[in-house]
C-alpha cells in the first residue's frame, strides 16, 4: 500500500476537489458567487504561511519577471476558479468539470505560443474533437432545438463560463510551467497565487455589492469545508506529482468527471442526457489521449537529458584519466 500511496493520493484529491464543487451547490443561494471565492482563497493563506514560515521560503520573488509572472498566474487562476463557479449558476457539476478538465489540449496550443513547444497534427485533431464534445455538452438551441437534449440559453451561457475556466486554467499551467524553470519555490507561488486571488475576489465582491454575513450553522461549516479540501485536495496532487509518474496521476485526474457526477445524482438527482454523454466521452477521450502523449513526451526528454548527462560525466572521466596518465609518464 505504501508504494501506491501516490495513486491513493491523487484520488482522494480529485475527490475532494468533486466535493468541494459539489458543496458550491448548497451554498450558492445562501451567499454570493464572488464572496464564496473570496473565503476559499483566505482559508488557504492561513494554511500556507505556516509551511512557508515552517520551511523558510522568502515570499519575496527573486526577480522583477518571476513577480510579473506570478501576477499573471494569480490572475489567470482566479479567473479560472470564478468562471467555474459562475458556469455551476448555470449547468449540472460535471458537464462542468468535464469541460474544464480539457484544458490539457488548451495548454499544448499555448505552450506552442509561449514556450515553443511542438504542436503536432494529433493536437489539432484533439483540439476539434473537444470543441466538438464542448457542443455536444453545451447542446445550443440554434443546432439542438430547445426540446432535443434539454437544450436551453442557460445551459450556452454555463458552457461559455466553463469553457473560459478551461482556457484560464490552461495560461496558468503554463506559466506554472515556465515557473517551474526559473526554479521557483511551489510554497512561495501558490502563496502568491491565493494572495492575488483573495485580493481580486475581494474587490469584484464590492465592486458587485456582494458583502453579506454567511448564516450561522452549517453554511459556515460548509464554506471552510470548501477551502480546507481545496487546499488539501491541491498539496496531495501536487505531492503525487513527486512521488508517482506524470501519466499516471494525469489520467487518474480524470476521475474528478466520475466523481462529480456520481455526487450530483448521489445529492441531487442530475443525469446527463446521451448527447451530454457523447460530449463527455468526446472531451475525455481528447484529454486523456494528450495527457498521455505528454507525459510520454516528458519522459523522452527527461531520458535525453539524463543520457547527455552520463555523457558528459564518461567524457570528463576519461579526460581526467587521460591528464593523469600524461602527468605519470
Amino acid at each position: 500500500m505504501y508504494d501506491h500511496r501516490g495513486i491513493f493520493f491523487v484520488v482522494l484529491g480529485v475527490f475532494l476537489y468533486a466535493s468541494s464543487n459539489v458543496l458550491y451547490r448548497f451554498v450558492q443561494n445562501e451567499v454570493h458567487s464572488m464572496e464564496i471565492v473570496f473565503i476559499i482563497y483566505l482559508i488557504q493563506v492561513l494554511m500556507t504561511v505556516p509551511p512557508i514560515t515552517f520551511y523558510g521560503s522568502s515570499p519575496v520573488a527573486k526577480s522583477k519577471k518571476i513577480f510579473i509572472l506570478m501576477c499573471v498566474r494569480g490572475l489567470t487562476g482566479v479567473s479560472g476558479i470564478i468562471s467555474f463557479f459562475r458556469a455551476l449558476q448555470y449547468m449540472p457539476t460535471g458537464d462542468a468539470t468535464v469541460i474544464v478538465c480539457s484544458a490539457p489540449i488548451f495548454v499544448g496550443i499555448f505552450a506552442r505560443i509561449f514556450l515553443k513547444e511542438a504542436f503536432g497534427f494529433l493536437d489539432i485533431v484533439l483540439t476539434f474533437i473537444v470543441v466538438a464534445g464542448v457542443v455536444l455538452i453545451a447542446k445550443p438551441p440554434f443546432l439542438f432545438g430547445q426540446e432535443v437534449g434539454g437544450g436551453s440559453q442557460s445551459n450556452v451561457i454555463g458552457s461559455a463560463y466553463a469553457f473560459g475556466s478551461c482556457v484560464s486554467c490552461a495560461l496558468a499551467y503554463v506559466i506554472n510551467r515556465k515557473l517551474g524553470l526559473l526554479r521557483v519555490d511551489s510554497f512561495v507561488n501558490v502563496l502568491h497565487f491565493i494572495v492575488i486571488g483573495t485580493i481580486v475576489s475581494a474587490i469584484l465582491n464590492t465592486v458587485l455589492g456582494g458583502w453579506s454575513i454567511p448564516p450561522c450553522g452549517i453554511v459556515r461549516f460548509e464554506l471552510v469545508v470548501m477551502g480546507t479540501t481545496t487546499f488539501v485536495a491541491q498539496c496531495l496532487i501536487t505531492y503525487s506529482y513527486k512521488i508517482e509518474k506524470g501519466i499516471i496521476v494525469s489520467l487518474l485526474q480524470t476521475n474528478e468527471v466520475i466523481f462529480a457526477y456520481l455526487l450530483e445524482f448521489l445529492f441531487f438527482s442530475v443525469t446527463p442526457d446521451l448527447i451530454g454523454l457523447a460530449g463527455v466521452v468526446a472531451v475525455m477521450s481528447a484529454s486523456v489521449t494528450s495527457s498521455v502523449k505528454k507525459s510520454e513526451w516528458v519522459s523522452s526528454c527527461r531520458r535525453k537529458d539524463k543520457w547527455r548527462q552520463e555523457e558528459v560525466s564518461t567524457a570528463t572521466a576519461l579526460s581526467k584519466n587521460g591528464e593523469q596518465k600524461e602527468t605519470s609518464g
